[in-house]
């Protein structure tokens, strides 16, 4: 008995040593190199961070490094909201905060920058509408939101995107008809919609489901009611012009 209680508690205290290798390099953004010594520049262009354990929030500091156009924090650890002095980086071209932690809303506020290109949000724990107000981000050609826990109805504003190539909003909680406004998308070349159980109706024509790539294969309207008449009680796109 003496032993196996011996063989538990050296195997408790091998779990604890691995879980303090793991967080010994954990560090929080304010904490990194790469953050104060865009900080002390004032300066600098790019402020990626990524694979690095990041822990903590997204400083809204961050809205003062305005000279920014690339801010990356792939995957990390990081929690909190994003913040939305964010939207104070209009020289921005590419956000990526893709596999954290983040939870709250995707602010709309981030729809003034106007120059982005990518904006990669997806594997975190985000709620909430994609904001129509996204609608001002023409040139957007990357827009990445799956795998978090999004509701709502996909905006028919999405249409005016006209050099969008890759929406991914799958994994999420979508819900209500695709707007046909998305057939607008000529230069699409991924879109994957599916495992968004609470998208309904028929597939607009000129409208492509599922990419190249083959996420959603070998059905394109896996986890979803896509085919199906929506209940007359299910959200519907939003409308394409604000009354």
């Amino acid at each position: 008995m003496a032993g196996e209680h011996t063989r538990i508690a050296l195997s408790a205290l091998a779990l604890l040593l691995v879980m303090l290798c793991m967080n010994v390099n954990a560090v929080t953004i304010q904490q990194h190199s790469a953050y104060q010594t865009c900080v002390s520049s004032q300066t600098c262009v790019q402020l990626t961070i990524e694979n690095s354990q990041l822990t903590g929030s997204i400083p809204p500091q961050l809205g003062s490094l305005t000279s920014l156009t690339h801010l990356s924090f792939w995957t990390n650890q990081l929690t909190g909201t994003i913040p939305s002095e964010l939207a104070r980086l209009t020289n921005l071209q590419i956000m990526s905060f893709w596999s954290n932690r983040l939870t709250g809303t995707i602010p709309q506020e981030l729809s003034v920058l106007t120059n982005l290109l990518k904006l990669d949000v997806a594997f975190n724990m985000l709620i909430g509408t994609i904001p129509i107000e996204f609608a001002a981000l023409s040139r957007v050609t990357y827009l990445s939101l799956h795998d978090n826990r999004l509701t709502g109805p996909i905006p028919s504003e999405l249409g005016v995107f006209t050099s969008l190539r890759n929406l991914y909003l799958f994994d999420n909680q979508l819900a209500g008809s695709i707007p046909s406004e998305l057939a607008s998308l000529t230069a699409i070349a991924d879109t994957f919609l599916c495992t968004n159980a609470g998208l309904c109706g028929n597939v607009p024509t000129g409208v492509t489901v599922n990419g190249n790539y083959g996420h959603c294969q070998p059905d394109p309207f896996v986890g979803t009611q896509l085919g199906s008449a929506c209940p007359t009680s299910s959200p519907s796109a939003s409308p394409s012009t604000s009354q």
